[in-house]
């Protein structure tokens, strides 16, 4: 029972029962509680075997604690989706939204992996062009005129031309002409 609850039932304020508790070297709720759960989760022994929800909901535990005791003891997750075999992914000429949808795995983990084996990113508009636009950043002025007067004649976003020209380390027209003087 909490100090608060504990207060309600005599009439005292929490703060109260806290220094009786305190004073008397009883452990508070929630030190207890914890220690209970984990007590529980180590006598289930099932944790990394089946998921986390599971657990929770079997054992009538917050999932946070169940999560909580599994990264303690560095156990990993139980996957209960199906295992994706990554090695045998066509990765060439693919989008990670692309094999998304083939996989049924979230774009988030596609690029993920994607990224840990290495394999550059693959656009439809292809390499070197702005994934969102298709656009050929070479066939622009950039750092030549104003990054706002660029992008009213693309019709993209100014802060689309910036991040282009920053990525590609090209000095704003300010700097060139600040540099020339």
């Amino acid at each position: 029972m909490t100090d608060a609850e504990l207060g309600r039932r005599v009439g005292v304020t929490r703060e109260r029962v806290r220094q009786i508790r305190d004073r008397k070297g009883v452990a508070p709720y929630a030190e207890t509680k914890a220690k209970e759960i984990e007590e529980q989760l180590q006598n289930l022994g099932l944790v990394g075997t089946i998921a986390d929800a599971k657990i929770a909901n079997f054992a009538d535990l917050p999932l946070h604690s169940v999560q909580a005791f599994r990264k303690r003891h560095r156990i990993e997750a139980a996957h209960s989706k199906r295992q994706i075999d990554w090695d045998n992914i066509q990765w060439e000429g693919k989008s990670d939204g692309e094999i998304s949808k083939l996989t049924g795995i979230s774009q988030v983990i596609v690029g993920r992996r994607r990224r840990e084996a290495g394999i550059p990113v693959q656009s439809k508009s292809g390499p070197g062009k702005c994934l969102r636009k298709g656009i050929d950043w070479g066939d622009h002025p950039l750092g030549e005129i104003p990054d706002v007067e660029l992008a009213l004649k693309m019709g993209v976003s100014s802060s689309t031309v910036y991040t282009a020209r920053t990525r590609r380390g090209i000095p704003s027209s300010r700097e060139r002409r600040k540099a020339k003087k």
